[in-house]
């Protein structure tokens, strides 16, 4: 299925390399598909025609994290934030990456931006309230945030809620080292 998406990607971009929406879905393909390297130099050619695309600079972003480049894609992610409309991806990115460094105070300024764009709670906006809090030793906050993220949306909140254990995980390996 994605090996065909891929295709027709590829073909896209092969008709009109300068189509801004063939590159950004052959860069969500490549990505899909584990293909990291390619994906960042995908959404980097189109930011290069788009440079005010904030979908490209949060899936740039993504895709960065996903590398392990923390600092580049907090760049990307924050760059992704400052277009207009914000990208509230971006910024729920942006909240990750803090709370993996522990920086807690920023990652709570970031979680009050995400949310005034928001108009209702959303449950990974909430699963990363969450972390926040489960990082602060706040368990009973925690689990309500928690359990609030499930009932609004289970599968963004197993996401969100995975992608905090990660974060919580991370960081625990890096102050053993």
């Amino acid at each position: 299925h994605f090996h065909e998406a891929l295709d027709d990607a590829n073909r896209g971009v092969e008709l009109d390399p300068g189509d801004a929406g063939a590159l950004h879905q052959l860069g969500n393909v490549q990505f899909a598909l584990g293909q990291l390297q390619p994906a960042r130099e995908t959404y980097l050619k189109l930011l290069r025609l788009a440079p005010g695309e904030p979908g490209a600079w949060n899936n740039l972003g993504a895709t960065l994290e996903t590398l392990g480049d923390s600092g580049a894609a907090l760049r990307a992610y924050r760059r992704a934030a400052e277009c207009q409309p914000p990208s509230t991806s971006a910024l729920l990115g942006i909240a990750f990456i803090q709370i993996r460094a522990g920086q807690l105070d920023d990652a709570t300024v970031t979680q009050d931006q995400l949310e005034k764009l928001q108009r209702t709670p959303r449950a990974a906006t909430l699963a990363a309230r969450s972390a926040i809090a489960r990082r602060r030793g706040d368990t009973r906050r925690a689990d309500a945030l928690e359990q609030q993220a499930r009932q609004l949306d289970p599968a963004a909140a197993a996401w969100a809620v995975e992608r905090a254990a990660k974060s919580l995980a991370d960081s625990a390996a890096r102050k053993r080292d």
